[in-house]
Parts: structure tokens; C-alpha cells; sequence
């Protein structure tokens, strides 16, 4: 049996909505820490699936996990452009490789990129001068360490015979 590509989107989109909103209740030492986890979906779309539809995921997990979690306006000046450039970050290893790149190398790709941008905006709205501090720095490496997870996670499930039974991978 194989799911079809609009099916998979839907449901991947809706496994990365609610790991978004449990994410938000996972305690972490600093506030601007998350280990990543809605973005596994967005990684397994790109790799069963289609570039276009782990876009969609990723579009539909960065609207929704705001409304669902509160502080819609500073979650979604936030989070919408960074998930932007972690896709970007995301495809663009994806592509230079095709298949053959580990979801690990695409994991911190897409986190490094997502911090670095998050940091970015957050200094130009909020903190000024926050991407030129010693926490950015600290805040990156982090993100580094929470994309080789999240990418381990990914090439586990992805690369499980069950998942390429059912998802035609």
C-alpha cells in the first residue's frame, strides 16, 4: 500500500503542527532553545515526498503552531522567516546531493540557518545588536547540536523498510 503525495503532506504537516505546540512545553535551560522536533516532518516530506510538498509542511507548521501555542505576532515574526531559510538551508543541501546527502547534513543545514536568521530578525525587532553577541554564538552551536538530533531522528525514520513500504520512498 502507498499513501499518496497530498495525503502525506496532510499528515506530516499535522505530526509537525502538534510537535511544534509540544515543543513549547518542553522545558529548555535558555528561553530561545528548541530542540527542533517539528521540523523532522518537514526533513521526512523532502526525502518521501517532494521539495514542493515538505514546503507546504513547513508553511502550514509556521502559521499554525503560533495560533495554536499564543504569542501568535512574536512567534510568527520569528519563526516564519527563519523556517524560510532553514527550508531553503534544507533544500538546497538536499539538492546538491539528491538522496544520497544523510538527513544529518540537511539537519544542521536547516537549524544553523534557522537560529542564524532567527537571531537576525530578533536583533533588528526586538534586541538590537543580538546576532553580534557571546549568546549567538552559544545559541548557534546549540542549533548545530539540535540539527545532527533532529537529522538523526529523520534518517532513522525515513530509512525504516516500514516507512518506504508504506510512504513508496
Amino acid at each position: 500500500m502507498k499513501i499518496n503525495s497530498a495525503v502525506l503532506t496532510g499528515l506530516l504537516a499535522a505530526v509537525s503542527v502538534v510537535l511544534g505546540v509540544v515543543e513549547n512545553f518542553i522545558p529548555m535551560p535558555l528561553p530561545a532553545i528548541r530542540l527542533g522536533l517539528s521540523n523532522i516532518p518537514v526533513m521526512m516530506t523532502l526525502y518521501l515526498s517532494s521539495a514542493r510538498s515538505a514546503f507546504a509542511v513547513l508553511i502550514l507548521k509556521s502559521f499554525l503552531v503560533p495560533v495554536f501555542s499564543g504569542n501568535m505576532i512574536f512567534k510568527l515574526s520569528l519563526g516564519f522567516p527563519s523556517g524560510l531559510a532553514a527550508f531553503i538551508a534544507m533544500y538546497g543541501v538536499f539538492r546538491l546531493a539528491g538522496n544520497r546527502v544523510s538527513p544529518v547534513s540537511v539537519g544542521v543545514a536547516g537549524a544553523f540557518a534557522h537560529m542564524f536568521v532567527q537571531l537576525a530578525v530578533a536583533g533588528e525587532l526586538y534586541i538590537k545588536g543580538l546576532l553580534s553577541t557571546n549568546i549567538s554564538g552559544v545559541l548557534l552551536l546549540i542549533a548545530t547540536v539540535t540539527g545532527v538530533l533532529t537529522g538523526i531522528l529523520t534518517d532513522r525514520i525515513v530509512n525504516r523498510p516500514s516507512v518506504k513500504a508504506v510512504f513508496g520512498g
